[in-house]
């Protein structure tokens, strides 16, 4: 679910998701399914 719009991808895919883009994701079939879940968060080096 991208927004309000639910995209089928296939074995093999690749999608960038950027932020505050409402996301989900369901995964049908007798294959893997991977979401890795990244954020980028307290990651900013302290400068002084």
């Amino acid at each position: 679910l991208l927004n309000n719009d639910w995209v089928e991808v296939e074995a093999g895919d690749f999608m960038w998701l950027r932020a505050f883009c409402p996301q989900a994701c369901y995964a049908g079939g007798p294959g893997q399914f991977r979401y890795l879940l990244y954020k980028d968060m307290n990651r900013q080096i302290r400068l002084t």
